[in-house]
């Protein structure tokens, strides 16, 4: 069994030295060349007769030095258990090891040094009762509550085919024809589309559409008359493509062929039960009680993100964490061969401080008991699942969704990018059940502006690529 020796270096790091005795490996290591005796077709022996020490002098090397690595890895990896180590980054070979020799003619012990840096234990500041944090509230007004039943009146409107008396929100269908002058172009652009008549900016044809019946025909400007811009005309209305004529004009004539006009869904048990649910809400006390709960719930989420932001921040800047500096940028010179120095220490602070936010985490986990179900993984694929087909479709089914979220899953970079998110996020709810929370009234423009200013006070780490390995 490998024996080890640990000499101090400083209170963080120290050199560890594995020893190895052939009564470690040698077993193995003749286990692995007899695989090679009887794959073995060597001149001047038969198949699987070639003696023990001509193997080892052809492949005894390659062979010993495989193993002896997989023992080193395995010694190192077990010790730091054993000895509860905080190991950061990863064991850096010492110059010692250059001049090693390896012998297969006659068996000998090996000694390996490594530099090892750890973290010492710490105490979390910031995540505990005596915390206090700050988490805005939106006060929802009477205007909000009344322009969401208006818009969900207006999604559940009714439509009613007219001929006259036109109205601003009224739904015109138009059929035009290119014109070359006055009359029809010889080889005209036709289309058919529908536009309301308060998106028609030329103000004299919107008060002329507004007087009109259907039947009635009008000289209109196409690119200059709506608010679509021009690649919706040219490409929804007029439908132009690469077959067609792509350079028409600017006049057609415009016929009304039908009008609609969408009438607010009444209050009543129907428009109740569609825009709620069924049996959910049962009169518009009920529903601005409804609605209300449910527009404070959809501003907890990114107010509660506002909050993290700040416990993160102060939690870091709270908690004393020792690292090894030297250590680590040597470390990341030792995992990163293509960087400089100088390079190392221009993302050397923002390394650390993710650093100590992982170290931080990782406490948090444990003390907290916290933890990633394969539920909470495919939870979250679903989630993404629904997004991509534009969220609770009729179409996509519960067996569809978890069969697309399991073979996302698959992947093993999508299947750790969604662990590490949704670590952090339970770790952040965690904590925010254990620390003290006020709650600040906040309107709706105030609330939103903040959370633009902090995101766009969020900036990309420049940190080396292998803070993630560094826990």
């Amino acid at each position: 069994m490998p024996t080890f020796q640990r000499e101090d270096l400083t209170d963080l790091n120290f050199i560890l030295s594995v020893n190895i005795t052939p009564a470690d490996y040698e077993t193995e290591f003749d286990a692995e060349l007899g695989k090679y005796r009887k794959q073995a077709s060597l001149k001047g022996f038969r198949k699987g007769k070639t003696p023990a020490s001509v193997l080892r002098k052809m492949f005894g090397k390659s062979v010993l030095a495989e193993i002896l690595n997989k023992k080193i890895q395995q010694s190192v990896d077990e010790y730091v258990k054993e000895q509860n180590i905080n190991m950061l980054g990863g064991p850096i070979p010492t110059d010692d090891n250059d001049a090693l020799d390896i012998n297969t003619s006659q068996l000998q012990d090996y000694s390996f040094k490594f530099e090892i840096g750890f973290a010492p234990d710490f105490d979390i500041i910031g995540a505990g009762p005596e915390s206090e944090y700050q988490r805005y509230a939106v006060t929802v007004s009477d205007d909000m509550l009344n322009e969401q039943v208006s818009y969900l009146r207006d999604a559940l409107s009714k439509a009613t085919d007219i001929s006259s008396g036109f109205e601003e929100k009224d739904l015109l269908e138009l059929s035009v024809v290119e014109l070359d002058g006055d009359v029809p172009h010889a080889e005209p652009v036709e289309a058919k589309f529908s536009v309301k008549i308060n998106e028609v900016k030329d103000e004299i044809l919107r008060k002329a559409l507004l007087g009109s019946s259907t039947g009635d025909t009008h000289r209109i400007n196409i690119f200059e008359a709506f608010e679509a811009d021009e690649d919706t005309i040219r490409n929804r209305w007029l439908k132009l493509n690469d077959e067609s004529r792509q350079d028409p004009g600017p006049w057609f004539s415009a016929v009304i062929t039908a009008a609609t006009r969408f009438e607010p869904a009444d209050l009543d048990e129907a428009f109740f039960n569609q825009a709620f649910g069924d049996d959910v809400v049962h009169n518009e006390t009920e529903m601005y009680d409804f609605l209300r709960n449910s527009m404070e719930k959809q501003y907890l989420e990114p107010a509660n993100t506002m909050m993290y932001v700040d416990m993160r921040k102060r939690i870091i800047e709270q908690t004393s964490i020792n690292l090894p500096d030297a250590f680590l940028k040597k470390w990341l010179a030792y995992s990163n061969e293509d960087i400089s120095p100088e390079a190392i220490d221009e993302g050397f602070s923002s390394f650390t401080e993710n650093l100590r936010w992982t170290l931080i985490r990782s406490k948090l986990t444990r003390d907290l008991n916290v933890t990633v179900t394969e539920h909470d993984m495919l939870d979250y694929f679903k989630q993404r699942v629904r997004g991509y087909f534009g969220g609770n479709s009729p179409y996509i089914t519960e067996d569809f969704l978890n069969d697309m979220a399991r073979r996302m899953m698959e992947n093993q970079e999508n299947s750790r990018d969604a662990y590490e998110e949704i670590l952090t996020e339970k770790v952040f709810r965690a904590a925010g059940e254990k620390v003290s929370i006020t709650s600040i009234p906040i309107s709706k423009d105030e609330f939103n502006q903040k959370f633009q200013e902090l995101r766009d006070s969020i900036k990309p780490e420049n940190a080396p690529e292998q803070e993630e390995d560094a826990e």
